[in-house]
């Protein structure tokens, strides 16, 4: 299984970037992005996943959404099963089955500022790695020696015992996933942890650029991982007699607005009206 984990840092205007950087990765099975900060209609549609994602909403807006290839079978996980979404912590679980009777839960995980405190990851250690394996994975805004090259000090010793009590897998490697601004060195805020079984044959690296956003794209290869595939129709279903027409009229006329037919060629602008429309 792969696995693309990222924080977008906003991405409105990024997803052209993101689809031409999953081209050259066609057969990543999940999409992990943190710090979307969009408001739900404004999700972009990225072929061949289903749509719309898994997400986690904070304060109106989206702040992580989880991506599943329409070759795989998901479902949501009840968050409260999973992690406490609050004021600090933003996340999206998604199930999807897998070969030889085993199930895969993946969290999606956004800790939005600060380090975190150990009531804000003891959620970690209740993870019940007996009847599921687990991946969890996003920014979790914290350094600490134990994965980070560059810290010097250990602003994130809580989490780190946590991670260790919880007896999940640290994937990193010590490389950076953030790079920093205004005299900062660079980070690793982004983390990948895994069950133990996974951790056996798994392969994390970030990728080649940083698509303009601060923070690297990660990339998880789960070699013993085979998760069920099926071919579904994910072919969005409307209840158009639910629908608000009016102001699903308003903001396609204030999307349209945006877009000028004369500064881009005639299939460039009719994706454009057709990404809209699914927005809306």
């Amino acid at each position: 299984m792969s696995i693309l984990q990222w924080n977008c840092r906003s991405i409105s205007n990024k997803v052209a970037l993101l689809e031409e950087y999953l081209s050259a990765f066609p057969r990543i099975d999940v999409l992990m992005l943190q710090s979307l900060n969009c408001k739900p209609h404004e999700l972009p549609v990225l072929q061949g996943f289903y749509s719309p994602p898994i997400m986690g909403v904070e304060v109106g807006k989206v702040q992580v959404a989880t991506y599943i290839s329409t070759r795989l079978k998901c479902e949501s996980l009840d968050p409260h099963a999973t992690a406490p979404t609050g004021t600090r912590l933003c996340t999206c679980g998604v199930a999807i089955p897998a070969r030889r009777g085993r199930q895969l839960s993946l969290v999606n995980v956004y800790y939005l500022a600060g380090c975190p405190e150990a009531e804000d990851t003891a959620w970690l250690r209740s993870l019940d790695l007996q009847k599921s394996d687990w991946v969890v994975a996003g920014d979790f805004n914290s350094r600490h020696k134990l994965w980070d090259r560059n810290c010097t000090r250990s602003a994130g010793d809580s989490l780190a015992d946590t991670i260790m009590d919880s007896n999940l897998v640290l994937l990193n490697d010590g490389s950076f996933t953030h790079l920093g601004q205004a005299g900062c060195s660079d980070s690793a805020i982004d983390l990948s942890l895994v069950s133990p079984v996974l951790s056996l044959d798994a392969v994390w690296y970030t990728g080649k650029g940083h698509l303009q956003s601060d923070h690297l794209p990660v990339h998880i290869e789960l070699g013993n991982v085979e998760p069920e595939e099926e071919e579904i129709d994910r072919t969005p279903k409307y209840q158009y007699r639910r629908a608000d027409w009016g102001r699903f009229r308003s903001l396609l006329d204030e999307a349209c607005d945006l877009t000028n037919p004369y500064e881009c060629d005639i299939d460039t602008y009719f994706e454009n009206v057709r990404r809209m429309i699914l927005r809306c």
